[in-house]
């Protein structure tokens, strides 16, 4: 029998996306001129100059609706470009756009997705599920005459919006075994930008349990480890946050191995540990205590002393 509380949640929930749909069909009747006038920009744009204003909006909006099949198709379009027109592709548009604005219509394309981001993370069934149609779609990004940090910010919101959090090391390993030179560089980046703290921010507590659980060990913390030590301190410490991590074992699955001196080590597990108790989570010291020590022991090992 159903709780009267969760039933009554639901019923709330409905009642929003019921409204969120008016709204949405609100808006769809009158954006239908510009986004048919955006389609024409969006071929017909130089690298330069693509969006301002409520066009940016328009974009934003449209990007905002795709479901993984119509990802499929606007990849389609993108890498179908013409020679002979000398169009830019939308791809191309995509990652020519200003990095600040790059990032705030990447930022709304994943903040839209956070709820099914969350479900996938905990529904997926692992790796067996890797959308290699999807994969050969996107080696083709890879290899465009673009800037590294375009492709690498457009690979990175593809996979985000497509794929669970435990399979981007196997979508990225995939990647990047079928490159080298430039296009390994382009997927080592869209790597760096995947496991930077943004990304794990849209992940819930089974998400990053899952995670941790079904990726690569040494493949995550070799991309980890090619962060810079702050944005590497950061990740982690994000990580707790949002898994309200409360045990020896969950704290050691976030250890890395070795750390570059004694202060980050220290600073690592403290952003950890300060993470927890600034959100209020339930910890445990002698958990935290036995962390601690682990790290002495390893940089003793290492011929630092106490």
């Amino acid at each position: 029998m159903f709780n009267k509380d969760r039933l009554d949640k639901l019923d709330a929930r409905l009642e929003a996306m019921a409204e969120r749909l008016e709204t949405v069909g609100r808006r769809v009747d009158k954006l239908d001129s510009s986004q048919a006038r955006l389609h024409e920009r969006l071929e017909d744009a130089t690298a330069g100059g693509l969006v301002s204003g409520s066009e940016h909006a328009t974009l934003a909006w449209l990007l905002d609706h795709l479901t993984v099949d119509e990802i499929r198709e606007f990849l389609d379009a993108a890498l179908a470009s013409s020679p002979q027109g000398g169009r830019p592709d939308r791809i191309v548009v995509l990652a020519a756009l200003p990095p600040r604005r790059r990032d705030l219509l990447i930022g709304e394309l994943v903040e839209s997705r956070r709820e099914q981001l969350m479900l996938d993370a905990c529904d997926s069934d692992g790796v067996d599920s890797l959308d290699q149609d999807l994969v050969d779609r996107m080696t083709d990004i890879v290899r465009q005459k673009l800037a590294i940090d375009g492709r690498a910010r457009v690979l990175s919101h593809i996979i985000l919006m497509t794929h669970p959090p435990q399979q981007w090391p196997a979508v990225t390993a995939a990647l990047r075994a079928t490159h080298t030179g430039r296009g390994r560089a382009v997927v080592d980046a869209t790597s760096a930008y995947l496991f930077g703290q943004e990304s794990f921010s849209y992940m819930d507590q089974e998400g990053i349990r899952h995670f941790l659980r079904d990726c690569d060990r040494e493949y995550l913390l070799t991309m980890l480890n090619r962060l810079d030590p702050v944005t590497r301190g950061n990740v982690f410490a994000c990580m707790a946050r949002r898994a309200a991590l409360m045990t020896y074992e969950d704290l050691d699955l976030m250890a890395p191995p070795t750390f570059a001196d004694r202060e980050e080590a220290r600073r690592v597990i403290g952003d950890i540990v300060r993470a927890l108790i600034e959100d209020g989570k339930v910890i445990l010291r002698d958990d935290v205590d036995r962390l601690l020590d682990e790290f002495d022991e390893l940089l003793r090992d290492d011929g630092e002393g106490p």
